[in-house]
């Protein structure tokens, strides 16, 4: 009998595992999005510095950076 019920005990252990991995994910989902969307709007903000940067330095006729240049695409 106990050779049975091992192997069955362990399939549900591991299907039990896998399945409250996949909630967790799926719990933490929206949490995770709104992070990414807060990271996101700081990102955009830190862009449009550089790119004013930028502008305000070629105004006063500095030449850009072949670095600053890749960033700039």
């Amino acid at each position: 009998m106990e050779l049975v019920i091992s192997p069955i005990t362990e399939v549900v252990t591991r299907v039990v595992d896998c399945s409250t991995r996949q909630l967790n994910y799926l719990r933490a989902l929206d949490e995770n999005l709104n992070k990414l969307e807060e990271e996101m709007a700081q990102l955009n903000e830190l862009k449009s510095d550089i790119i004013n940067k930028v502008i305000a330095g070629e105004e006063q006729l500095k030449v850009r950076t072949n670095q600053v240049n890749g960033w700039m695409q």
